[in-house]
C-alpha cells in the first residue's frame, strides 16, 4: 500500500477514535441516571414528621440529581411518599411546608431505603398595645390569653399580662391560628383572631363598661308597677278620709 494512503488512513481511524470517546463522554456526563440502560434501581420512601413527632401531609419533597429535579410530590395523609425506579446515585432531597423550616439531605441511595425527616416549626413574635377608649392611655395588668388549637383537639393557653405601658409581648408563638382574648375589670372584653404567619403589632383599645339606664315602658304599654302604687296610694287616702269625717260627726252613743 502507497505510504502515503496509509499515513491518512491512520489519520483517519485516529480522528474517529477521538470522536467516538468525546460522544461518549458528553452522553455520560449529560444523561441522568434515570434514562441510562442501567438495570440498578429501588424505591426510595420518604416520612415526613414535625418536632413534636406529629405527621406532616402536604409536604412538597424534591429529588434533585446534579442540580436537576428529577421527581417531585405531596406527602399523604400519613406523612409518607415513595419515589419507584430510582436508579442508584447521589442525589439531594428537600423537604418544605409553609410555617415550617426548609430541610435537606444529600446522600448515596444504593439500596431501598426510608428516609424520615422532622421539621422544626417557624416562630414568630406578636406586639401588643394595649390602651383606653377615652384617654387613649396606656392599660397596665390587661391580661392577654391566647388560645390554640392542638393535634390533641385541646386548646393550649397562654396568659400574660401588660406592663405600665400597656405593652405585651409574647414570642416564639408558631405558625398557626390563635384566639386573642385581652380583659381587665371594668373594661369590656375585646376577642380576635389572628394568624401567625409573620411578626404582628397590633395596638388594642378597650371599651370602657358603660351602666344601662332604666328602659322606658313602650308606647301605649301599661306600667303594672305604677297602676299597682297607685291603688294602694288610693285606698290609704280613701280610709283616711273615712276617718276624718267619722271625727267629725261625733256619732253619739246609744246606750241600751
Amino acid at each position: 500500500m502507497d505510504p502515503e494512503m496509509m499515513k491518512k488512513l491512520k489519520v483517519a481511524l485516529l480522528i474517529m477514535t477521538i470522536a467516538t470517546l468525546g460522544a461518549l463522554t458528553y452522553l455520560y456526563l449529560t444523561v441522568p441516571p434515570a434514562e441510562s440502560c442501567s438495570p440498578d434501581y429501588g424505591k426510595l420512601k420518604v416520612k415526613v414528621t414535625d418536632e413534636y413527632n406529629n405527621v406532616v401531609w402536604g409536604a412538597n419533597v424534591s429529588v434533585w440529581w446534579m442540580g436537576e429535579l428529577m421527581r417531585t410530590g405531596l406527602t399523604d395523609n400519613e406523612g409518607n411518599i415513595a419515589f419507584p425506579h430510582l436508579y442508584w446515585d447521589w442525589y439531594n432531597i428537600t423537604v418544605s411546608k409553609k410555617g415550617l423550616e426548609l430541610d435537606s439531605l444529600y446522600f448515596h441511595f444504593d439500596e431501598s431505603v426510608t428516609k424520615v425527616f422532622s421539621l422544626s416549626y417557624l416562630n414568630f413574635t406578636l406586639l401588643l398595645n394595649i390602651t383606653d377608649s377615652d384617654t387613649g392611655g396606656a392599660l397596665e395588668n390587661a391580661s392577654v390569653q391566647l388560645y390554640r388549637y392542638d393535634y390533641l383537639e385541646q386548646y393550649e393557653e397562654f396568659t400574660t399580662y401588660s406592663n405600665s405601658s400597656g405593652l405585651v409581648s409574647p414570642t416564639d408563638l408558631e405558625y398557626d391560628e390563635y384566639t386573642l382574648v385581652i380583659s381587665k375589670f371594668g373594661y369590656y372584653i375585646y376577642t380576635a383572631l389572628i394568624f401567625m404567619d409573620a411578626d404582628i403589632h397590633l395596638t388594642i383599645t378597650l371599651q370602657r363598661e358603660v351602666s344601662d339606664p332604666p328602659e322606658d315602658p313602650p308606647d301605649g304599654g301599661i306600667d303594672l308597677n305604677g297602676v299597682i302604687i297607685g291603688v294602694a296610694i288610693g285606698i290609704i287616702i280613701a280610709c283616711l278620709a273615712m276617718y276624718l269625717v267619722l271625727l267629725q260627726r261625733k256619732l253619739p252613743v246609744q246606750e241600751y
